[in-house]
């Protein structure tokens, strides 16, 4: 069953318009407008999202001593 951008962006606990511009980033096959390879690109995106919390952390502890 398909998920809903709201159902996929509660999953990765992020933003509905995060999820939607991420899903808007896939590729799209021509011929019958299925998205593919949805798996791969949801884990690069909590990937790129546990990054960017860690780099968060991280300016915050700078600021912080600062």
């Amino acid at each position: 069953m398909a998920k809903t951008i709201k159902q996929l962006a509660d999953e990765l606990g992020v933003s509905k318009q995060t999820s939607h511009y991420q899903i808007k980033s896939l590729p799209v096959n021509k011929k019958d407008q299925e998205i593919v390879c949805l798996h791969d690109t949801l884990a690069q995106t909590q990937k790129l999202l546990n990054q960017s919390q860690q780099l968060q952390l991280i300016a915050e502890k700078k600021l912080m001593n600062f």
